[in-house]
C-alpha cells in the first residue's frame, strides 16, 4: 500500500502513556494503533493461546459436519447418532468461546 500523507498529532502526557500502552499491548507502532483506529473504529487486543486451540476444534467439527452433509446428498439420511455428537460438540464449543477466549478479549479503546 502506498502511504503518501503524513499527519502529525500533539497528545499530552496522559494520552502519550495511553499510546504507548496500547502499542505494547497490542505489539505494534504508533501510526498501526492509528490505523486500527481508523478502519475498525475500535482497538482489540491480541486474542488468548486458547483462540488457536478453538479455532482448530472449529475446523474439526466443521469437517465432521461436511461429511454429515455429504453422506445426506449421498445416501438420502442422515445417522441420528452422528448428528447429535457433530451437534454436542458444537455446542460445547460455543460453551468454551463464550467462557474462555471472549471473556479474555480485552477491548482496549
Amino acid at each position: 500500500m502506498n502511504r503518501n500523507y503524513m499527519e502529525h498529532v500533539r497528545l499530552d502526557q496522559s494520552e502519550e502513556d495511553e499510546l504507548n500502552r496500547l502499542c505494547d499491548t497490542l505489539h505494534c507502532s504508533k501510526s498501526d494503533v492509528f490505523r486500527r483506529l481508523l478502519k475498525y473504529k475500535i482497538v482489540y487486543g491480541k486474542p488468548p493461546v486458547e483462540f488457536g486451540k478453538v479455532i482448530a476444534e472449529l475446523r474439526r467439527i466443521g469437517v465432521n459436519l461436511n461429511q454429515l452433509a455429504c453422506s445426506v446428498n449421498t445416501n438420502g439420511f442422515v445417522n441420528g447418532s452422528e448428528l447429535r455428537q457433530a451437534l454436542d460438540e458444537l455446542y460445547e464449543l460455543e460453551h468454551k468461546l463464550n467462557e474462555s477466549v471472549c471473556a479474555k478479549c480485552e477491548v482496549l479503546f
